[in-house]
């Protein structure tokens, strides 16, 4: 468990506790009842003192509040939000674009700060010697100082410059840092799922590879993405509900890059090529494959007949109308085979200038 999922574990122990608890009214749970909720009715003073080291940096992210007295906290609206759906606060937070000095410093203060002891975990204060050690910056005394103020001064650390500085990492720093490529990913995955299937993006509840059938439907619609003339990127997006447009579930663990490259190599021509993996998103994993279209190599067709019911012939293109993929129009195909040659010509008009 990392920093970051402690204080989720800690929050949710905080409104459980909150819930079953007859004196909370408006001044909020005891830091010794919290201490039992998380630790079990032996909760010991090392880990109440580790606790409330936790509360004040909770309290420092917005997610606590401090009610009365030192000794009573309930989380805020913020804490809140984040028990019920994290995403959100963490695509603001991974928001901010960090230059590259401020990347380096915040994940050496990230790597140096967090401690844990027993089973509590703490950030704990990194010192000057520490940080120049691990950096090697020309003038690095007077620009960590610079960019420790400027991680400070966006939340992403603690700064303290009285005298020799120190350093601490923050909540919402090694949210940036640990929950970047997953909130990315996320917010990538909700802007397709917003806009659902176009003529460059279909979803799958599932992708099943056998038998011949669905290799056929497979095949189709992998030549119908990578035909179309649309602008941007395609997309097939594995594991929602094509009706609901719902998550339905992680997608097979037998799909991999090397299975889907098997199938596509025999039966398409020229080869069309894919970037599949497997990511995080809110509820689970789900499959993301690039179709990777290269207009030098238009029209892509079918290299081999395949399938029973759902067969598709040699030497069949396919485009995609909408969210259905079919074969094209006269016009359509004559405007796929002169983009494709009018992209050749390009290549070959610059070969011929080197």
């Amino acid at each position: 468990m990392d920093y970051v999922n402690w204080v989720g574990r800690v929050l949710e122990k905080i409104v459980e506790e909150g819930r079953t608890s007859a004196q909370t009214g408006g001044f909020g749970l005891n830091v010794y009842d919290i201490a039992k909720a998380v630790h079990g009715p032996g909760a010991t003073n090392s880990q109440t003192i580790g606790l409330n080291r936790l509360f004040a940096e909770m309290k420092d992210a917005g997610l606590l509040l401090e009610t009365n007295s030192d000794v009573f906290y309930k989380p805020s609206y913020t804490g809140r939000s984040i028990l019920k759906d994290p995403v959100p606060y963490w695509q603001a937070v991974c928001e901010e674009k960090l230059e590259s000095d401020q990347g380096e410093l915040l994940h050496l203060v990230n790597r140096l700060s967090p401690r844990v002891s027993g089973d509590n975990i703490t950030l704990d204060w990194v010192e000057l010697t520490q940080l120049l050690a691990d950096l090697d910056w020309p003038d690095k005394d007077e620009r960590l100082r610079t960019v420790g103020r400027e991680l400070g001064g966006r939340g992403l650390a603690k700064c303290l410059c009285l005298g020799s500085l120190q350093l601490k990492a923050s909540y919402q720093g090694l949210v940036w840092e640990t929950r970047r490529g997953f909130t990315l990913e996320a917010k990538f995955i909700d802007g397709l799922v917003a806009e659902w299937e176009t003529t460059s993006v279909e979803f799958k509840r599932e992708l099943s590879l056998n038998p011949a059938d669905r290799q056929a439907k497979f095949v189709k619609d992998l030549l119908g993405l990578a035909n179309t003339q649309a602008s941007g990127r395609r997309w097939m997006v594995v594991g929602f509900s094509e009706k609901t447009r719902a998550y339905h579930g992680p997608p097979d663990h037998k799909v991999s890059q090397n299975r889907i490259e098997q199938i596509l190599s025999p039966y398409t021509t020229p080869n069309v090529e894919v970037r599949y993996e497997v990511v995080d998103y809110r509820a689970g994993k789900v499959g993301k494959l690039e179709v990777l279209r290269d207009a030098r190599k238009l029209p892509y067709r079918v290299a081999k007949s395949v399938g029973d019911k759902k067969r598709i012939e040699e030497g069949q293109v396919f485009v995609r109308h909408g969210s259905q993929t079919e074969a094209p129009t006269p016009a359509e195909l004559q405007a796929i085979v002169e983009e494709g040659e009018r992209a050749r010509l390009h290549l070959e008009a610059d070969r011929t200038s080197l």
